[in-house]
């Protein structure tokens, strides 16, 4: 019955979650100088990514991206999320652990610096854990959240508007 239950629910969820996503993809394998973001990757309309696979606690790894001009990445849609795993699949072929993402406790809701509430169909299950106020995504969860001490060390990636 639980099951049943949680599937009533989760299914409209998902459906939401693809009616928001706006179709757009990430290019991993466009030209660097037709994309307007240097030596990093589009990730959708007007933004680029990096993957960085030096380990550094949430803050420095957020620090790192301001230094950068850009911040840590945020997911908003499936088609995001998507993006991200393939990201962490084809550049890191051994570590298939966390990776930092801009989403942290900010009083008692799960966002990113930008307002946006964590889209709660992409929590892992038993997530978000009390206590732990930094979130990540796992390649082996398949890209779902999940929450972790902000002094652990994780890869991380980072976003940036284009110059186009």
């Amino acid at each position: 019955m639980a099951i049943i239950r949680s599937a009533v629910v989760l299914i409209p969820l998902l459906l939401l979650v693809c009616i928001l996503d706006t179709g757009e993809t990430c290019a991993p394998n466009e030209p660097f100088y037709q994309n307007g973001c240097g030596d990093w990757y589009r990730y959708r309309r007007g933004l680029c990514m990096k993957y960085f696979d030096q380990p550094k606690y949430w803050i420095l790894a957020k620090r790192h991206c301001k230094d950068l001009g850009g911040d840590l990445l945020t997911i908003h849609s499936q088609t995001e999320r998507n993006c991200v795993r393939n990201m962490v699949t084809r550049y890191s072929q051994q570590y298939k652990g966390p990776v930092w993402i801009g989403i942290t406790l900010i009083g008692t809701i799960y966002g990113d610096a930008d307002g946006y509430a964590a889209i709660s169909a992409f929590w892992a299950s038993k997530e978000p854990i009390s206590g732990k106020s930094c979130v990540a995504v796992s390649y082996d969860r398949f890209a779902f959240f999940e929450t972790h001490n902000c002094f652990d060390r994780f890869p991380f990636f980072c976003v940036k508007k284009s110059e186009n």
